[in-house]
């Protein structure tokens, strides 16, 4: 082994570059045999193709290490670091002088260690990859077709699209083969083939393309996506498997180090495949319309960092960070985003377990086929769709909802509260796709649901039993009816209805007209005394009194079709300031025996507090239904009488 030092610019394989005879020999006259090192500061062009593992070596100030453009090469390093220092630059392509599409440029690591060798580039440093979009016909993703070919189980798969002209043999795609997201699909739902033949839409694979039973006819669902670049940085060795059932993220890799001042972007990785690395450091490196595969993590802590294009089967895929921009294929990751702040994530995001966990997220990415698609989140904002899910929201925190929920085996699950405006189990095109259960009430918070269309047999509701919360949804505009509204709670519905005579509803409201009255109905079986409905939200029916009036009465009218309700079944509450001490509160009660209606115009039963203030504030109404008897309904006229 020997250590080079460059005197000039030159050709790499030019003795003269290194002060050396020219041409020369390699090992004596020019770095490339194995345990070589150099040091690059001046313009030398990569132009050779070596397997020999080079050792430690630096691109120094002014330096600049270009690779051939119109040629293969390929560079290759054993357990050791490729230093880049301040204004040292690694060009393989550049922005404007790719590396042709008929050529290859590889960057190749030997490490035996993890996490420890490989790439480090220093503030002021540059690392570029460049490859060309042409390879791949700047077209990487097309979907199976309605065709029985995808479903016989042998090597052929025909796709919707002809990516005959814009593919190439021996080009590695990925294939999307099932399609309910489940507790192993991060392992098994997306199988990586070798294209061994193209013709038209049909491809021939080097293997069976298997196990693609349901919704040929659903080509969304059957995503195919290129993900060969002519430019590669590897691992030596790199397990590439994918979909197997297994985990593929390799052990031993080698990592990219880089630290950049603010305002800087010196790493570019461009139209290149990354695979078998540990991880992607530092700020606002851009890795674009790039593959990043089998590894450890994507990218790795960091601000304002850029990715696009694919990026699967890597354990966690953004790990914490400030501020990501993604707008890529996202798949076959355990954990998407494990944690981070404010990312902007557009794309497709599949067939992963656990891919949204972060705070104050704005995602407008589709989220399908995954085991969860929220995992943790807070705060975050979604105007994409989530189905196919086994969860969409699996123990998130006060998110917005602005997209569409559908085909999912469970919407919200562990959800402290929503904000929505889109559809549940209606897909983008209006077509009616049901969730298996659209919310857990038991295991949710509040819902609030404003002009969002509800599936056509109505909302799915798992509830009366609360596993330690008792959620409540709260609907405006309820299944996009104007001014319709209801509250889904953990032990019945309320609902404004007309007094219409319709059903159990009543012919007319106590002063003689169809004015809406509010309706206790679907009232489930463990409503009591400890498990109630409340006619309305806390705080929202109140009456200003001045304690100089005095005492006053306050009267609701009710009917029920229940056969009689017991004493304490139905209550009424005025909560009122006693003057006890500032801000202190009482409570007056009535809980009598109501009896069943007479007939739907029947408004003879009655709940009255009389209360006397001994301040001037509010006093705070609410009524609750803590009986059940089944199939019937309980009818609240919410205009209080004051005498």
């Amino acid at each position: 082994m020997a250590a080079f030092t460059s005197t000039q610019n030159g050709d790499w394989d030019d003795g003269a570059t290194w002060g050396n005879d020219s041409p020369g020999d390699k090992g004596t006259d020019w770095p490339g045999l194995v345990g070589d090192t150099f040091s690059c500061g001046h313009t030398v062009t990569y132009n050779v193709s070596e397997t020999n593992e080079l050792g430690d070596s630096v691109i120094t100030s002014g330096g600049i290490l270009t690779f051939k453009t119109d040629a293969d090469t390929k560079i290759t390093f054993g357990n050791n670091i490729l230093t880049i220092n301040d204004d040292g630059e690694y060009r393989m392509g550049a922005n404007g002088a790719v590396i042709d599409a008929a050529q290859t440029a590889e960057l190749v690591f030997n490490t035996t260690s993890d996490n420890l060798k490989g790439i480090t580039v220093y503030s002021g440093g540059k690392f570029m990859a460049y490859g060309d979009p042409a390879y791949y016909g700047s077209d990487g993703e097309t979907t199976l077709a309605n065709d029985a070919d995808n479903t016989d189980d042998d090597a052929d798969v025909v796709t919707s699209d002809d990516m005959s002209a814009k593919w190439n043999v021996g080009d590695e795609i990925t294939i999307k083969r099932e399609k309910l997201g489940d507790s192993t699909t991060y392992r098994d739902a997306v199988v990586k083939y070798t294209i061994q033949n193209i013709v038209g839409t049909k491809i021939t694979l080097d293997v069976n393309f298997v196990g693609y039973t349901a919704g040929i006819g659903d080509t969304w669902e059957a995503v195919v996506v290129n993900v060969t670049r002519n430019v590669k940085i590897y691992k030596l060795g790199a397990d590439t498997v994918c979909g197997d059932g297994s985990d593929h993220w390799n052990t031993n890799r080698p990592v990219i180090v880089i630290t950049i001042p603010p305002g800087e972007t010196n790493v570019v990785i461009s139209n290149t495949i990354v695979t078998g690395f540990y991880s992607v450091g530092g700020d606002r490196s851009q890795l674009l319309d790039t593959t990043y595969r089998n590894a450890k993590y994507g990218m790795y802590y960091g601000t304002g960092k850029v990715f696009t294009g694919n990026m699967y089967q890597v354990e966690r895929a953004f790990y914490y960070g400030d501020r990501l921009t993604v707008d890529a294929n996202i798949y076959m990751c355990r954990y998407s985003w494990h944690y981070g702040y404010k990312h902007v994530i557009d794309g497709n995001i599949f067939a992963c377990s656990g891919p949204v966990q972060g705070t104050k997220f704005a995602v407008s990415a589709n989220i399908y086929g995954c085991r969860q698609a929220d995992f943790d989140g807070k705060n975050c904002v979604y105007t994409g769709n989530m189905y196919l899910n086994d969860y969409a929201f699996y123990n998130t925190f006060d998110v917005i909802i602005h997209g569409n929920i559908y085909a999912n085996t469970n919407g919200m699950y562990y959800v402290s509260k929503s904000l929505m405006t889109g559809r549940i189990g209606y897909d983008s095109n209006d077509v009616s796709q049901p969730n298996g259960v659209d919310f857990a009430l038991g295991n949710c918070g509040i819902h609030i649901l404003l002009n969002v269309k509800l599936p056509l047999a109505g909302l799915t509701v798992t509830r009366n039993d609360s596993n330690g919360q008792e959620g409540q949804i709260w609907c405006e505009h309820h299944d996009r009816t104007l001014n319709a509204q209801r509250i889904y709670d953990m032990y019945g519905n309320v609902t404004k209805v007309a007094c219409d005579g319709g059903g159990d509803r009543p012919s007319e409201d106590p002063d003689g007209g169809n004015s809406d009255v509010i309706e206790f109905g679907t009232v489930q079986s463990n409503c009591s005394t400890l498990s109630s409905i409340k006619a309305w939200k806390e705080f929202e029916y109140r009456i200003w009194a001045s304690a100089a009036v005095g005492a006053k009465t306050y009267t609701f009218k009710v009917q029920t079709t229940y056969a009689g309700i017991t004493a304490g079944g139905l209550k009424l509450t005025a909560t009122y300031l006693d003057g006890v001490s500032a801000g202190s509160t009482d409570e007056e009660i009535h809980a009598p025996v109501i009896n069943e209606r007479a007939n739907a115009s029947d408004w003879t039963q009655t709940l009255a507090v009389t209360v006397t203030p001994q301040e001037d504030g509010w006093i705070d109404f609410m009524v609750e239904l803590m009986e059940y008897q089944s199939g019937d309904e309980v009818y609240i006229w919410p205009e209080v009488a004051i005498t």
